[in-house]
């Protein structure tokens, strides 16, 4: 895993689930939880799902993962502990490069709360799996999107 304390907005991971293939995902904000002193980082979990790592272009062309595979979609933006790494074993974050991010998210109350960094890649196999049997989310959201104009 990353140094996570030299984390920064735009910073782009790749990551390698247990099948072999490759997710990733991009640091849109640095900040705080409401009322909170433990600072932390919004993560968006992208759509890539593919046998090699990705590039950060790659990461700019792609969606961001919206998982209906719990009956809902959720918008796979969520935001870590940067002091509490639980689940930060369980993963091999590889910084990959950056994108610039232009819209900001200073409301880290309007995204999920996630209490394990292995929230990242398990998200995305339980979508991937889902979508073999299932339709695809009807909702698309480009990471260019979020980087730009933000939601």
């Amino acid at each position: 895993m990353p140094q996570t304390t030299n984390l920064q907005k735009g910073d782009c991971f790749s990551f390698r689930l247990s099948n072999g293939y490759y997710g990733a995902a991009v640091v849109l904000e640095l900040g705080f939880y409401s009322g909170n002193t433990e600072p932390r980082v919004l993560i968006a979990i992208t759509s890539i799902y593919q046998t090699a790592s990705p590039t950060p272009d790659e990461i700019a062309a792609s969606n961001l993962l919206v998982a209906n595979f719990l009956d809902y979609n959720d918008l796979q933006i969520a935001h870590f502990s940067l002091e509490d790494l639980t689940g930060a074993e369980n993963i091999s974050l590889s910084l990959i490069g950056k994108l610039p991010v232009a819209a900001n998210y200073p409301n880290f109350e309007d995204f999920c709360f996630s209490g394990s960094w292995d929230f990242i890649p398990s998200d995305l196999m339980g979508q991937k799996e889902w979508e073999l049997d299932s339709k695809p989310p009807i909702t698309e959201i480009s990471i260019q999107q979020l980087l730009t104009k933000g939601l």
